[in-house]
This record gives C-alpha cells, structure tokens and sequence, in this order.
C-alpha cells in the first residue's frame, strides 16, 4: 500500500507542472539545484502557481471525511 492511502492523506501530483513542452534538460537546468533533486528558488514559483490557480491548475480536492 502506498503511503498516503495507508496514512490517510492526500496525495498531490506535482508532476504536471515540470512534464511540459519544455526539453526535459532545460526543466532541469531552470528549476533544481545542479546535482540534486531538490527545486532551486525557481522551481517553487511554478509549484506555487499551480496550487494556488483556480482554474486550470492542480486541483486540490477536499478530503472525505472518516
């Protein structure tokens, strides 16, 4: 099981905002730390962007409650 459903939070896909049309090199390049895995200051402009877009962006739905 993975480890939002066996924890009972949500999961948020943020992989949408960085698999675009852009060379995947250059999504690199602009938004990590060079050598690691990590979004540089760029990088959370864009995560930003899409949680907080009403429309068109990542929708976060709201939990069932238990």
């Amino acid at each position: 099981m993975n480890f939002s459903g066996s924890s009972n939070a949500q999961f948020i896909s943020l992989f949408p905002v960085f698999v675009n049309k852009e060379p995947a090199d250059q999504v690199i390049a602009k938004y990590y730390w060079e050598n690691d895995a990590h979004w540089n200051e760029e990088g959370y402009r864009p995560v930003a962007d899409a949680l907080l877009q009403g429309n068109g962006g990542i929708q976060i739905s709201k939990k069932a409650k238990n």
